[in-house]
């Protein structure tokens, strides 16, 4: 795997109209299979390989540390494999779908402790991004499961991180088909960009209460990653490639497309990192950086 000098820069391809495209910098060319980029207190992030259960750390410098911070054994069969990372007062929990293909969420530094065991997971919608609420819960997606028989089936849940393996997580809303791309803010209010199969359309809203508006989102996107600041929302599309960015409206509950597509070449992922700027993963595996 490759990285590319601190000041290489690359210019975003064509697909923002007359406006100048943002700079964007790669930070390390061709990770294997990233997923769950979560940004880090330091301005660094963590990334999840799915295929390989390796978790990696970018520094704030942008450098990948060689040694792998954690490893778990994962199933890969379909969208399987490790799925989601957060962070709780510095130590990194972990979700993903073990051997047995049960999903589990367990914290894997400072010392490894099961704190959840899901639902068998099946070849596709099985969900399991992690987030983390401002009062140190996470939070978990989980997908329709192609209509596997489970109570948590399409739902945000959220976990006590000290909690037994045997917990009952609290549900936060319901009615989700596969809710992978979603982030939280400090406020504690949570923005979800909704797959769905077939012609059902994918869907924008919150995920933190129960009835709350959805939108559908303008395009066939496939959201595989979605991040947060005070008033926007960015999403990035599997399917479509697109970064696409959303305005919030006034009172918090609905978002409206806002401009150009800061990048066309999105693929499994975005994080914003403290200091402002987006990470995304991109075709063929590249960390990219870029400033909204």
């Amino acid at each position: 795997m490759k990285r590319l000098p601190p000041l290489a820069l690359v210019v975003a391809v064509a697909g923002c109209g007359a406006s100048a495209a943002p700079a964007q910098r790669v930070l390390v060319r061709r990770a294997r299979d990233p997923v769950a980029l979560t940004p880090l207190a330091d301005g660094g992030f963590l990334y999840a390989e799915r295929t390989t259960g390796r978790v990696r750390r970018v520094t704030a410098t942008g450098r990948l540390v060689a040694r792998p911070l954690a490893r778990v054994a994962v199933s890969t069969t379909g969208q399987r494999g490790l799925l989601g990372l957060t962070t709780v007062h510095g130590d990194v929990f972990a979700a993903w779908s073990a051997p047995s293909g049960r999903l589990l969420v367990a914290r894997l530094t400072p010392s490894r402790r099961l704190v959840w065991t899901g639902p068998q997971t099946n070849t596709l919608a099985n969900g399991g991004h992690l987030a983390t609420l401002p009062d140190g819960h996470i939070v978990i997606g989980i997908g329709d499961l192609q209509g596997r028989r489970d109570p948590n089936a399409g739902s945000l849940l959220a976990l006590d991180p000290n909690g037994p393996q045997t917990q009952t997580p609290r549900v936060l809303s319901r009615g989700w088909n596969n809710p992978f791309a979603f982030a939280a803010d400090r406020s504690g209010a949570i923005w979800v960009a909704d797959n769905s199969p077939g012609r059902t359309p994918e869907r924008l809203g919150r995920g933190d209460r129960e009835g709350a508006p959805r939108i559908a989102l303008t395009r066939k996107t496939a959201p595989s990653g979605l991040a947060l600041s005070d008033r926007e929302i960015f999403i990035c599309g599997f399917v479509s490639g697109r970064l696409d960015r959303y305005a919030v409206d006034g009172d918090g509950t609905s978002a409206k497309p806002d401009g150009d597509p800061l990048a066309t070449n999105c693929a499994t992922g975005v994080a914003r990192l403290r200091g402002g700027a987006l990470v995304y993963a991109a075709r063929r595996g590249d960390l990219v950086e870029v400033r909204p």
